[in-house]
């Protein structure tokens, strides 16, 4: 049996900010979503499509949309919404930021207060990493001796 005893969180998104940034009418596609897994059609790929032109079936944007989704994790763009499941977390944490990143839809300091003021941890360590998106491309030393410096101190 493993225990987990801490959390790294990396580029931690807003899925419904995504949702309503990057694809329109999304509220239509969710209602077909909802339909087809009503006629057993959850696995079938949908025409619209996600960021970044991905697919997506109509079970997955059904779970990215509907009103109790368990995606809603991180909700740094409507942030009287309950910071579902990470508000209830308490193991050590560290929450990670590129300083661009498309998925937050606020800047990372803000994102990062977010989670200091949601969160039941007794520790959060958070960081933002200069000049790089949301992959961290270009800087994955960084992001791992940073990781490797948490994971042996907590900060």
């Amino acid at each position: 049996k493993y225990t987990i005893e801490k959390i790294i969180l990396l580029s931690p998104s807003d899925i419904l900010h995504m949702i309503k940034t990057y694809i329109p009418h999304w509220q239509n596609h969710a209602k077909r979503a909802k339909q087809m897994i009503e006629n057993h059609q959850e696995d079938i790929i949908m025409d619209v499509r996600l960021w970044n032109d991905a697919p997506v079936s109509a079970g997955t944007f059904w779970n990215y949309t509907r009103p109790d989704s368990n995606t809603w994790i991180f909700n740094y763009g409507d942030p009287d919404k309950k910071f579902r499941f990470f508000s209830d977390i308490t193991i050590p944490i560290v929450a990670f930021f590129p300083e661009n990143d498309f998925s937050i839809g606020v800047s990372p300091e803000k994102a990062l207060a977010l989670l200091h003021e949601k969160t039941t941890s007794p520790s959060l360590a958070t960081h933002v990493i200069p000049g790089t998106v949301h992959n961290y491309m270009g800087k994955e030393k960084e992001l791992t001796e940073k990781i490797i410096v948490w994971l042996k101190t907590g900060k």
